[in-house]
């Protein structure tokens, strides 16, 4: 049975290694297949876990930090790759959620939170587990989000024909290059042999990732992001979900903001990925970088 709390304790002994070894050793433990262990190991990196480099096939635990919810500064979060399987911190005073998957599904890892009193319990517990204290890495990743502009230039795809994102499918098709390429946002080989994103902005190629290069050659009125509010009045520290449509995704650093105000991934509905928890300043930090509306709905509507 695979266990996503142990690949991640592997991870933090290791700390770093080869990306290509570390999706098949996860494809051959959860039996699956690669495209389902490729999107499983990306997660890693919107949980806080990992850092993710596709381009260079490497990946790196990061470590583990005690960080308070913005919604409830008692409540503290374990993020980070942990050395140790989830419930080894339960004789710590932990509540440990474990993700109950459908047999379809890989699991995510186990998330850990303590209830505290204060900063000060925090830095102890800290302390105590040698790991480092934050106030708050929501916020300040949140407050990191620049808004999204062109990469560095690179060299164009190579060969005549490249796959090409078509704004109003959402998804890639292929097409001829040519000459005089359209603007927008290319998949292909690029800069070598492994697949690469790129934006062609009429002069010239930019290095660019699969979403925010989506959402940097969409139209900013276009797909907008929707925060749904918990409550009837709305200030700053709001609580709400964050609702992304179905076929786009937020990019790593933007879904990673999302889920540290809570410690738990996304829930996939039948029209949207769902981030709960998500105070009303974060969401709007989140927005401002995507260049997108952030449309508010109240508490009783549903998307």
């Amino acid at each position: 049975m695979f266990d996503p709390d142990l690949i991640v304790a592997w991870m933090a002994e290791h700390q770093s290694g080869n990306l290509s070894r570390l999706v098949k050793s996860v494809e051959w433990a959860a039996s699956r297949d690669r495209k389902a262990a490729r999107s499983w190991v990306a997660q890693l990196q919107r949980l806080g876990i990992a850092d993710i480099d596709w381009q260079a096939d490497r990946w790196k635990s990061r470590p583990c930090v005690l960080t308070s919810l913005p919604s409830n500064l008692k409540t503290t979060l374990l993020s980070g790759a942990r050395p140790v399987i989830a419930e080894e911190y339960i004789s710590r005073g932990a509540v440990v959620h474990r993700e109950v998957s459908l047999d379809w599904q890989m699991p995510h890892p186990s998330t850990v939170w303590w209830h505290l009193s204060g900063s000060a319990e925090r830095d102890e517990l800290a302390t105590s587990l040698g790991i480092r204290s934050e106030p708050c890495a929501a916020d300040r990743l949140a407050d990191t989000l620049a808004v999204l502009k062109l990469g560095a230039t690179t060299a164009p795809p190579t060969g005549r024909v490249a796959d090409w994102f078509n704004p109003d499918s959402l998804s890639f098709e292929r097409i001829e290059v040519g000459a005089q390429p359209r603007n927008g946002l290319y998949k292909g080989h690029i800069d070598g042999n492994r697949t690469r994103y790129a934006i062609f902005n009429g002069h010239d190629w930019y290095r660019s990732d699969r979403w925010e290069g989506a959402y940097y050659v969409l139209s900013p009125n276009s797909h907008p992001l929707v925060w749904r509010s918990e409550s009837r009045y709305r200030t700053s520290s709001s609580l709400g979900t964050l609702v992304v449509g179905r076929r786009m995704h937020l990019p790593a650093a933007h879904a990673e903001a999302a889920i540290l105000c809570t410690g738990l991934p996304p829930r996939l509905t039948g029209q949207a990925t769902e981030y709960d928890g998500v105070p009303f300043r974060v969401a709007e930090k989140i927005a401002r970088s995507l260049r997108r509306k952030l449309e508010t709905r109240d508490h009783a509507c549903r998307t």
